[in-house]
């Protein structure tokens, strides 16, 4: 009889020693699959889909949910699949069985969820599920801060047991460094985008400073106002190669805009002629002091005159500038058919465009007031010349009289 009741006893204990090495088993191949998932995956999103499959299929459970905690608003969010479409559910710290986890930092087993006053049934009626067992397990970082929870829902066949406890728990961990090392790859990833970001800028600003030193290299060191004029057109030139750079300026005689200096490959069609129509866009900007930038070109933006002067050649992409000076509106830097970029002109390029035409303005009104002195200094030295004169006839004059 004894021996009866210790073979029993034996075939007890093997089998008991067979479900803990099943279940030992079965807690090794999830969490290897789950490592797998997290290394594979770079985003959260991903990490969060990854664990929650990979949980409610090792834990036999309808639903897995992982919600991540967000200290800064106090809340917690996660993502679930319902129907066709993905929704977002956000929790309270403290709402919900989740959220006493959270606020907490226990792990719960509950095998009739309505008969917990913890469980909040809002969730159930927004996400359109009836939960009945819940096992919650919190997330600790590297440094046991709390970051999420872990949370399966509905064991298919009975409850969840202390060996579910335990094969979550591990999931939990795992699923922490996975979030925890998503986290610093991608604020790694941020950082290098703001840094070539940051790059870019100031390769750009560099460019902008190389040109405008260019130009007040080329303007400062010229003697008349056509070379100022020329060596800052050829300047913009270099920056922005088009078929057509010109500035339009009006004639002092009868105010009729025409190009002053122009250069490209396409210039010569412009040598000589007068913007007369007044449905020009050059003479809108001269008249509107207004800048403007039209891409792909379909109407005759430069007025039919030179429409039928250049009927073999068309119009693509065009940017006006005013030049102006203290609200004096002085002509128009007009490009044309840009070659480098067949896009035209962003807001970068008209930006530089405007610090070349206010370059041009201070050009002219320069050469004006150097006009204006020289005129003065010719009109002193008539006077002195006079003076002399009229004094040098004054004795024999004298003279004359007394005789």
């Amino acid at each position: 009889m004894t021996d009866r009741i210790d073979d029993s006893a034996t075939s007890d204990e093997l089998a008991e020693t067979k479900e803990a090495l099943r279940l030992a088993k079965l807690k090794l191949t999830g969490i290897e699959a789950i490592s797998r998932s997290l290394i594979s995956e770079k985003t959260v999103e991903e990490i969060l889909e990854a664990v929650m499959a990979r949980t409610t299929d090792l834990l036999g459970a309808e639903r897995a949910t992982l919600y991540l905690l967000d200290e800064k608003k106090g809340r917690m969010w996660s993502k679930i699949t319902q129907g066709d479409g993905v929704r977002t559910i956000d929790l309270e710290v403290g709402e919900g069985l989740a959220g006493w986890v959270a606020q907490h930092g226990k792990n719960l087993n509950v095998k009739d969820a309505y008969k917990d006053a913890r469980f909040n049934p809002d969730v159930d009626l927004r996400s359109d599920f009836k939960t009945e067992s819940v096992l919650c397990h919190p997330l600790m970082n590297s440094r046991q801060q709390i970051i999420g929870v872990i949370q399966v829902l509905n064991k298919k066949s009975g409850y969840f047991t202390p060996a579910d406890e335990d094969l979550l728990s591990a999931i939990a961990s795992q699923a922490a460094i996975g979030i925890q090392n998503s986290t610093l790859y991608s604020g790694i990833v941020s950082k290098n985008i703001a840094l070539l970001e940051a790059q870019l800028k100031l390769k750009e600003r560099r460019s902008e400073l190389e040109l405008l030193f260019r130009i007040e290299r080329a303007a400062a060191t010229a003697t008349t106002r056509e070379n100022a004029l020329s060596s800052v057109l050829e300047a913009a030139a270099g920056e922005f190669p088009c078929e057509v750079l010109g500035l339009v300026l009006a004639a002092p005689h009868n105010g009729i805009l025409n190009f002053a200096v122009l250069r490209g490959p396409e210039a010569h069609r412009f040598e000589n002629v007068d913007l007369v129509d007044e449905q020009s866009l050059i003479r809108t900007v001269m008249k509107s002091g207004e800048q403007v930038s039209i891409s792909n070109v379909q109407a005759d933006v430069l007025g039919s005159t030179l429409h039928e002067m250049n009927a073999s050649w068309s119009v693509r992409t065009i940017a006006g500038v005013p030049v102006v000076h203290r609200g004096e509106k002085l002509g128009v830097l007009a490009l044309i058919n840009r070659l480098d970029d067949p896009r035209g002109f962003d807001d970068r390029d008209l930006r530089i465009l405007n610090v070349i035409a206010s370059r041009m303005a201070l050009t002219l009104v320069l050469a004006r007031v150097m006009e204006e002195r020289q005129k003065q200094d010719r009109l002193s030295a008539i006077g002195q010349m006079l003076a002399g004169i009229v004094h040098d006839l004054k004795t024999p004059l004298t003279v004359i009289n007394g005789y």
